[in-house]
């Protein structure tokens, strides 16, 4: 668990679990973290678990100062690559607002893959 401050904040330099560990058969997006104005997210997908038929998940970090309220969440960065085995992909840093949250587009034939995204806010 992150240690967070009294309003609920990670603290700069905090590991953070961006996207908890879960298997993913659908697209979608992670609920909001305030990361209280960190700057930059360091940032890294891990898969260890994947089923179905030509399974593949892009993950995408987004951002937002009211965590999408009346600003809208846009990409920050590059997506990541298209994960489709167990393993990790490398680490990435993005330029963040207040608020971050994972997007991911999950592709194939009954696909399921165990997905996490790890984080720290530096």
């Amino acid at each position: 668990m992150p240690f967070t401050t009294s309003g609920n904040q990670v603290a700069r330099g905090s590991d953070v679990s961006v996207l908890a560990s879960g298997a993913l058969t659908t697209s979608g997006a992670s609920a909001a973290i305030d990361v209280g104005g960190a700057g930059t997210l360091r940032a890294q997908v891990v898969v260890s678990a994947v089923s179905g038929t030509t399974p593949s998940v892009t993950v995408t970090i987004q951002t937002s100062h009211d965590a999408g309220n009346t600003d809208a969440w846009r990409t920050a960065g590059t997506a990541y690559g298209a994960l489709t085995a167990a393993g990790s992909s490398p680490w990435q840093c993005f330029a963040v607002d207040r608020y971050v949250r994972v997007s991911y587009a999950v592709s194939g034939t009954t696909p399921s893959l165990t997905t996490a995204v790890l984080g720290e806010a530096v």
